[in-house]
């Protein structure tokens, strides 16, 4: 187990664990692809459109989420703009006695 003890300073860390034991850590270097913009685009769009098309259910909801949003707030916009209306009033609407 490693409890973070850097024994020395220089460009490739050590590291001391518990019973003693010195450990210099592996590091693995990714060689770089070139790749043109034009096939990064191409590749990000396939990704997006096969995730939006496996998780439809949860795009259908966060459009629905983000239109009651939108609704909500133009609700409460018009609603500062006009009069108050009592409770009873809304009552009534509501139940259809109006």
């Amino acid at each position: 187990m490693l409890h973070n003890t850097r024994i020395n300073t220089d460009e490739t860390p050590l590291w001391r664990t518990r019973c003693g034991k010195t450990l210099r850590p592996r590091v693995r270097v990714m060689s770089e692809t070139p790749i043109s913009k034009e096939a990064l685009e191409q590749a990000l769009k396939e990704a997006l459109v096969e995730t939006l098309s496996e998780e439809q259910d949860l795009l259908r909801a966060l459009v629905a989420e983000v239109l009651e949003d939108f609704v909500r707030g133009k609700a409460m916009r018009e609603g500062e703009a006009t009069g108050e209306v009592s409770r009873e009033r809304v009552s009534d609407l509501l139940e259809g006695r109006a």
